[in-house]
């Protein structure tokens, strides 16, 4: 009798920890995270801590990484306003912002919206690379707009725009490699 009542409690003492767990999940400074219920998106946990949810079925937690993620581009030939092959690779520190456009609009892999930034890294810097010259990459003087440094920020500028509604924030763009093919 004594034994049944001892397995009874322990059966009982595993089921409210399996319980405690599976209803609390944990963010944490490095993190942004995301409760959908049914599927649908709820607000975004922005401040770490302990947070509670339903069980399984019906909550489900999607945490993602909010520190500054590097993105090296591919080594691609684009043609500059003077008609020169060029061979660039441009990298670009991004950053999720909004959890839950980037959950509804790329899923909860950042691979994901890696391969996106990379697409539209290749688009925009084909198009700003062709509206300048040779001299505008190998300038030593601030050109402003023409130089290194203003073709960048037009990449920036323009992804900037197209990222947001993806929940991404662009942070940095820079020209990792320049050559002649």
């Amino acid at each position: 009798m004594k034994r049944s009542v001892a397995i009874t409690v322990l059966v009982c003492l595993f089921a409210v920890v399996f319980l405690c767990i599976s209803c609390a999940f944990q963010v944490s400074v490095t993190e942004v995270a995301m409760v959908s219920t049914l599927g649908r998106p709820g607000a975004p946990i922005t401040e770490p801590g302990l947070y509670g949810k339903a069980p399984w079925p019906f909550q489900r937690v999607y945490v993602f990484d909010r520190r500054v993620q590097l993105l090296q581009g591919g080594y691609r030939e684009v043609l500059t306003r003077d008609g020169l092959n060029l061979v660039v690779r441009f990298h670009a520190a991004w950053a999720v912002e909004n959890p839950n456009e980037f959950y509804e609009w790329v899923g909860f892999r950042l691979s994901e919206g890696e391969r996106i930034l990379n697409g539209l890294l290749d688009k925009y810097s084909s198009d700003v690379i062709g509206k300048h010259s040779l001299g505008s990459f190998v300038s030593v003087g601030d050109a402003g707009a023409s130089s290194l440094s203003g073709i960048e920020k037009d990449i920036l500028d323009r992804m900037s725009g197209e990222v947001a509604k993806y929940g991404i924030s662009i942070k940095a763009i820079g020209l990792e490699h320049l050559g002649f093919p």
